[in-house]
């Protein structure tokens, strides 16, 4: 789907109520021309013309330089070790430069044996645009990140980072500043590492598998900044130290297709963020081997939280136009939540038009199913709150029990809850109409895949939810029936 198309879509859903290297062999790229650009970090030399195979640049910062728009930096096969590197490429041209293995050769970037600061990464892009990172495996950064994508004294837009997998890093896999950002289809694992092991207690200091971050230069920005446009798609993030994805000062975003699992504390927390849409997610754990730690507490990550967070600045964007759907949430914490920052007393710290539709969850341990956190008194009004269509189960903490929803009114208030699944029965008594309790009849939940969370024929849940003309498919891409099922899967007969 394209930007506008997610755009479009957002606006209906808001409607409706030193080296060293492994031997390898040279293939050439086809074709050879000069929209092609050479990079061998070992026999390489910054001094050579680049545009041949036999002259390569020896590293990317040369090679990114010399780049015009439309050109293909290839990098030579191999595992480098030390590896430390940045670039830095402005373009004005609606052209990406491509950044990418030799064909049918693997590079591995190690960051083993370089010299970094906290917080640096191995491989940065820095006050650039248009530039595409394809293919690469990023590890072992003891100190920094895997990929930082900065905005210093120009700000970056148009970054692509696509097919890399990238691991054991000290802070995130992925730290960026970035206006039309794009990761798909990378795999993020054994990140944060700053909190392994739970180091930080919770304090709340670390990072993020993928991570929107909102420092940037004063005197270039205005205190109203915001990220515009982003994409993260189809990426699988797991077994992580901190959030899975954390987003914060963004606006316009798409979250989709993604497999998140045994990450700490939340799978997707969108901090000071608005205009998103979340869909066709698949997010669980398996142990409790990253659960987060509270004063003898213990759960296992949340699953997708919104938030007003305090930070430096006067003004952020408060949490609104948040579509939820067609998501799968196993065996977390509170797979919905608003969280208050306490801290933060600027009226801004609230919600509004937060539409969660058409998800279902299961195995819910600890916190409530949908947890609001109390308000704080002098907040901006919620509106436009809708919770429809869902599967929900009350929680179990040490096998006891815990309740749907917390004890906030904004439930009464400023939701719409209506033709949900109560999955263990006991509608609360405040919730709107239409809603149903009872077994939701999935066709094998012990699966632990969204095949096993399909209803099977003859549950309570087909032909029970609401129809919402924005939401044409399914989590399975099936199309949605005039008298829709509830939960993720449309059953059709």
């Amino acid at each position: 789907m394209k930007l506008t198309g997610t755009l479009l879509l957002l606006v209906s859903l808001i409607m409706f109520s030193s080296c060293s290297k492994q031997a390898d062999t040279i293939v050439s790229p086809e074709p050879l021309s000069q929209k092609s650009v050479f990079v061998d970090p070992v026999s390489g030399k910054d001094n050579n013309n680049g545009r041949e195979i036999s002259s390569p640049y020896k590293t990317l910062k040369k090679a990114a330089a010399s780049a015009v728009n439309g050109d293909t930096i290839f990098m030579k096969g191999g595992t480098y070790t030390a590896f430390k590197d940045e670039m830095v490429k402005t373009s004005t041209e609606l052209a990406y430069i491509v950044i990418k293995p030799y064909p049918n050769q693997s590079v591995i970037l190690d960051g083993t044996g370089a010299s970094f600061t906290d917080g640096e990464a191995i491989l940065t892009i820095k006050n650039s645009s248009y530039v595409e990172i394809s293919g690469f495996e990023i590890r072992n950064n003891l100190s920094g990140a895997g990929i930082n994508v900065l905005s210093e004294n120009k700000y970056c837009d148009n970054i692509r980072i696509s097919n890399c997998i990238i691991h054991d890093t000290k802070a995130s896999g992925i730290y960026a500043g970035s206006s039309n950002l794009s990761v798909t289809g990378c795999e993020i694992y054994n990140t944060c590492l700053n909190n392994q092991n739970r180091a930080l207690g919770d304090n709340g200091a670390w990072h993020a598998a993928i991570e929107y971050y909102f420092k940037y230069n004063y005197s270039i920005y205005s205190g109203e900044f915001v990220w515009q446009y982003g994409t993260i798609s189809n990426n699988k993030i797991h077994n992580n130290w901190g959030e899975g994805l954390k987003t914060t000062r963004l606006s316009e975003c798409k979250i989709t297709d993604n497999k998140i699992y045994n990450n700490y504390s939340t799978a997707i927390l969108l901090d000071n963020t608005k205009n998103v849409l979340v869909y066709n997610n698949y997010i669980y754990t398996t142990n409790d081997d990253y659960n987060r730690m509270t004063s003898g507490y213990s759960r296992p990550m949340e699953g997708l939280a919104f938030s007003y967070g305090k930070n430096d600045f006067m003004a952020n964007p408060i949490p609104e136009n948040i579509a939820v759907y067609n998501n799968l949430f196993v065996r977390t914490s509170a797979p919905f939540r608003w969280k208050c920052d306490a801290a933060n007393v600027i009226h801004y710290n609230s919600y509004r038009n937060i539409k969660i539709a058409f998800n279902t969850t299961y195995n819910t341990i600890g916190r409530e199913t949908f947890a609001l956190d109390e308000a704080l008194s002098g907040r901006d009004i919620p509106y436009g709150n809708e919770f429809k269509n869902n599967i929900i189960y009350k929680p179990v903490y040490n096998s006891v029990p815990q309740n749907y929803f917390t004890s906030s009114a904004d439930y009464q208030q400023y939701w719409a809850i209506s033709n949900n699944c109560f999955a263990s029965g006991d509608i609360p008594a405040f919730v709107s109409k239409n809603n149903i309790q009872g077994n939701p009849s999935f066709s094998n939940p012990s699966l632990n895949s969204p095949e096993g969370f399909k209803i099977a024929s003859g549950s309570i849940c087909y032909a029970s939810g609401e129809m919402i003309a924005s939401i044409e498919k399914d989590y399975f891409l099936n199309l949605r029936s005039p008298n829709p099922s509830i939960g993720f899967f449309e059953l059709t007969r």
